[in-house]
């Protein structure tokens, strides 16, 4: 539609052609960040997030399928993801490159708080423009019992023995007390006397067992405790020496 030449005439007298051009850029940059790419042929470039995989308390997967590209080259793709509806390249976000096919591809979103609901969506650049896929929700699991292991028992004497530990996961939640329970009986356990305490939080430890029976047989095992509970590692059985053997 041809311009009102009588109102072009007033925005002259005013001087305020800047103003005008101003709002034509405004209106023009709206409407284009708002169209996806299009090749030449017309046909629209498409992106797609798959749901999230593989989730556990502190990381998941997500998959993306970028469609054909019709000869063009995108220049970044990945996935961006927060705990807020359409996360963007402003918060946390994975960076694969340029690519100029079509593909389907994974991303991992590392660093998640436990048991929060998440926001994720597959994006691509092309001529320097943002375009997203379709949003997709999880949520990160809740803290369990730690993962504990009885590795072995050493050093056995008359009266004493080491046990090597390891927590290899906190489940979660910080492990606030390890050590290992022991008896005469099968399945020790730490409501009875007859346990260590040996620091806190994941990794290797060492407890050491005295005031035993000699030549007798015990069980022993593994525990570590979080806010969730009380977890126990295999039960090993030993037998203490005779006299100083």
């Amino acid at each position: 539609m041809m311009p009102n030449n009588k109102y072009i005439k007033f925005i002259k007298k005013r001087n305020k052609y800047y103003f005008l051009l101003a709002l034509s850029f405004l209106v023009t940059a709206c409407e284009f960040e708002n169209v996806k790419p299009t090749a030449g042929n017309g046909n629209k470039i498409t992106i797609s997030t798959s749901g999230a995989t593989d989730i556990t308390q502190y990381t998941a997967q997500v998959a993306g399928t970028l469609g054909e590209i019709f000869g063009r080259v995108v220049q970044d793709y990945g996935h961006c993801w927060g705990t807020s509806s359409e996360p963007d390249l402003s918060g946390d976000y994975t960076s694969f490159g340029s690519v100029d096919e079509s593909l389907i591809f994974n991303s991992t979103l590392n660093n998640l708080t436990i048991n929060t609901i998440y926001y994720a969506r597959a994006y691509f650049i092309i001529d320097d423009i943002v375009l997203y896929g379709n949003e997709t929700t999880f949520s990160t699991l809740e803290p369990t019992v730690p993962s504990v292991q009885t590795v072995e028992v050493k050093k056995i004497t008359s009266t004493t023995a080491e046990c090597e530990c390891f927590v290899a996961d906190d489940g979660g939640a910080p492990v606030f007390q390890r050590g290992v329970c022991f008896d005469t009986v099968p399945n020790p356990n730490v409501t009875g006397n007859r346990h260590t305490i040996n620091g806190t939080g994941e990794g290797s430890f060492t407890a050491y067992i005295s005031g035993l029976a000699e030549n007798t047989t015990y069980y022993i095992r593994a525990y570590a405790k979080n806010s969730v509970g009380i977890a126990y590692g295999t039960e090993i059985s030993f037998k203490t020496t005779t006299g100083d053997n």
